[in-house]
């Protein structure tokens, strides 16, 4: 709906003293809310339900979900929920969040979903989750930062075996070794 016309119809409800509520997209990732009435120091409760149409770039879908606009709030958030759910045609590979702590949950190959919640939000970062699709018995994915043109990236390297049914047998004994260089040069 344009938003000349949302706003027409939401001015029309206010006047025959009804309780409407409008969301508007003001661009950069910034909405505004108009909720009637709401008397001063009174609180409300207010649900987004958001869908976006992912980009995909090499087998991997990032999502990417604007946040971090809370932080133009005067007050925090008493509790932020946000829910997840990833419906894929193709077999899901590899779920991620580099920003926040999503507790994923994947009842089958083509299904998952999350959740976050944040008690008492003053200033939230984005919501980044990637997740990736590739046939195949393993997953493999790259994702590449590069902070400014002239500096130095990073990259981090998603692998996921697939669903294999093994055969009971005796774990082999192993050594692990990780190797973390934490210099940053």
């Amino acid at each position: 709906m344009k938003k000349a016309e949302a706003r027409r119809i939401y001015e029309s409800i206010v006047r025959r003293q009804q309780d409407p509520a409008l969301l508007e997209y003001m661009g950069q990732g910034l909405f505004q809310t108009r909720v009637f009435p709401i008397p001063p120091g009174a609180r409300r409760r207010v649900e987004i339900r958001y869908s976006q149409l992912l980009k995909k770039d090499n087998g991997l879908i990032d999502l990417h979900l604007p946040t971090g606009t809370v932080k133009h709030s005067r007050r925090p958030i008493d509790t932020l929920n946000i829910s997840v759910r990833i419906d894929s045609t193709q077999p899901i590979k590899t779920v991620f969040s580099p920003s926040h702590p999503v507790d994923i949950k994947r009842p089958d190959d083509h299904h998952a979903h999350g959740n976050l919640t944040l008690p008492n939000v003053v200033s939230p970062e984005d919501l980044r989750l990637f997740y990736g699709t590739k046939d195949g018995l393993v997953g493999m994915n790259l994702v590449s930062y590069r902070p400014d043109p002239g500096q130095d990236g990073y990259f981090l390297l998603l692998a996921s075996p697939g669903k294999v049914k093994l055969k009971k047998a005796k774990a082999v004994p192993k050594t692990v070794v990780f190797v973390i260089d934490r210099r940053g040069a």
